[in-house]
């Protein structure tokens, strides 16, 4: 019987995020640590529906714009991005940049920065839209985006339904959940945490580095055992 696994977002030995097509990326390892992430002592979570097909486009549009890449000739204007967007925001909240933020789970000036072409977008933040409205990916950075009438949204998986909160970080509370979670039961993943805290889980481990990897070995060692 064939199991799909989380495309994984953090490295299991410096617990710090993994992005997509990092400057340094080498395949199979770490860019921050350069640790070999083709083997640890793990298991990792098995894929709902939900999350299985939204890795599913995630690595199809990766795909095709990397097959894609060399015959640019330069990279995407920022004409094209913003061209795009604002046939996004006018299609889905009438031009109502904020709405349309609240929609994808954006901090409240993303899109009307991409709209008037002030800042390049995240591409973990493009798949949002891209997915949402079923635009591939590389149609979108060349300036080709149709949508269907009438357009509807495909909600995003719960782990992508998290706005990065910019905020001052209450250390004190914060340290205090991570250390209730450590004894919940059932063990929760180091995600499911930060789904429930309301903080990035990069932020978490950047600042609880020893706390968010006891509670991701103790949830996995419970995998293990089960």
């Amino acid at each position: 019987m064939r199991h799909q696994q989380r495309l994984q977002h953090q490295c299991p030995y410096c617990y710090r995020s993994l992005y997509w097509l990092e400057w340094n990326s080498r395949p199979g390892f770490c860019s921050r640590c350069h640790q070999w992430l083709g083997k640890t002592e793990y298991t990792t979570e098995i894929l709902d529906k939900e999350e299985e097909v939204w890795q599913a486009f995630v690595v199809k549009n990766l795909e095709e714009l990397l097959v894609a890449a060399p015959t640019f000739a330069s990279p995407p204007p920022r004409e094209n991005i913003a061209r795009g967007m604002k046939l996004c925001i006018d299609a889905v909240t009438g031009g109502n940049a904020k709405a349309f933020a609240d929609k994808l789970c954006y901090s409240a000036s993303v899109p009307g920065e991409w709209r008037r072409g002030n800042a390049l977008p995240q591409l973990d933040l493009l798949f949002r839209l891209c997915y949402c409205l079923q635009v591939p990916l590389l149609k979108f950075l060349t300036g080709e985006v149709v949508l269907d009438e009438p357009v509807s949204l495909i909600p995003l998986p719960e782990h992508q339904s998290v706005r990065k909160k910019y905020r001052p970080f209450d250390f004190a509370r914060v340290q205090g959940l991570l250390e209730a979670a450590l004894q919940q039961s059932p063990p929760k993943t180091m995600r499911q945490v930060a789904l429930e805290i309301g903080y990035d889980p990069g932020d978490l481990s950047k600042y609880f580095p020893d706390l968010c990897r006891a509670i991701s070995v103790r949830y996995k060692r419970r995998k293990l055992e089960a």
